[in-house]
Formats: structure tokens, C-alpha cells, sequence
């Protein structure tokens, strides 16, 4: 029996012992197609990570725009939770970003490169992630009350109560 493609049921950190900082550094470590989604990003960040790790094989692909529209949400990412984030594609788009989307170090299509780059840590949190359920709720919370008052509206000016 095979256990290595089953979800995980924790936010998506790891720790990482760092002997020049004599410390531990949290990780964020998300997996290609988790980028896209909210809550797994910003609840690794919620759950102490100090940069994000977006890990990708972007192969069956090709030479498509998928890679460079990941590494866009990358950024995306990085500036919503105010930390550097590092793609890493085995045939895509690798990159260094900082918390405010500055691009760093980046990576071509299908090249054998390497880079080396210094990230910021930071442990402190972001409107987005601390009021992130709120991002979240709020939609359908207006949609609801948009409906009732519609409804409302047109109950009482059909009915005299």
C-alpha cells in the first residue's frame, strides 16, 4: 500500500533548521495548483510560516502560459501575506519574490539554471491573512442580505400587513 499522494489534514508548514540564524524557520509549503486558493496559502502564514514555498513540475504544460500565470499568483500571493515567496518548477518558471512583488531572480521555460537569492523571514501578519475569513464570508453574507431585503421589499409592497 502507497501513502504518498494523500491530502494532508494540517496547514501546509514545515520546519527547517537554520544554523546560520541558530534557529528554526517556518516554512509555507504549498504545491503548485494550492497557490490559487486562499485559505491554504494564508493559513500556512496564519500558522507561523516566515516565506512561502510554491513547489511545481509544470511539464504536461509545455510551453504554455501556465507557468508564468502561476508564478504570477506567486507574487500575488506574496504581497497578500507580506512574505518572500520562492517558485520552484523542475521545467517551468522558478522565481524569488519579495513581500511587496518584486521579482528578484526568475528562471526560464525548459532551461537548466540556478539561483541563489536572500529572502526577508518575517512573523508578522497581514489584513488579508488576519481578517481572512472575513474575505471569505463576506460575499455570501451580502448576497444574503441582498436577497432578503429584495424579498422583503416585495413582500411588503404586495401584502398589506
Amino acid at each position: 500500500m502507497t501513502t504518498d499522494v494523500l491530502p494532508g489534514e494540517e496547514p501546509a508548514v514545515m520546519t527547517l533548521p537554520v544554523d546560520a540564524l541558530g534557529r528554526t524557520v517556518t516554512l509555507g509549503t504549498v504545491i503548485c495548483f494550492e497557490v490559487a486558493y486562499d485559505p491554504i496559502v494564508t493559513g500556512s502564514v496564519a500558522s507561523g510560516a516566515e516565506v512561502l514555498i510554491v513547489q511545481t513540475n509544470n511539464a504536461s504544460f509545455g510551453e504554455t502560459a501556465e507557468s508564468t500565470q502561476q508564478f504570477a499568483m506567486t507574487r500575488l500571493r506574496a504581497i497578500e501575506t507580506g512574505r518572500s515567496a520562492i517558485q520552484i518548477s523542475t521545467v517551468g518558471v522558478s522565481g524569488v519574490v519579495d513581500a511587496r512583488g518584486h521579482v528578484s531572480e526568475m528562471t526560464g521555460l525548459f532551461t537548466a539554471e540556478q539561483m541563489y537569492a536572500e529572502v526577508a523571514l518575517r512573523d508578522t501578519v497581514t489584513p488579508a491573512v488576519r481578517l481572512r475569513f472575513v474575505w471569505e464570508w463576506a460575499p455570501l453574507v451580502g448576497a444574503l442580505g441582498l436577497v432578503f431585503t429584495a424579498v422583503s421589499r416585495r413582500m411588503s409592497a404586495r401584502y398589506d400587513w
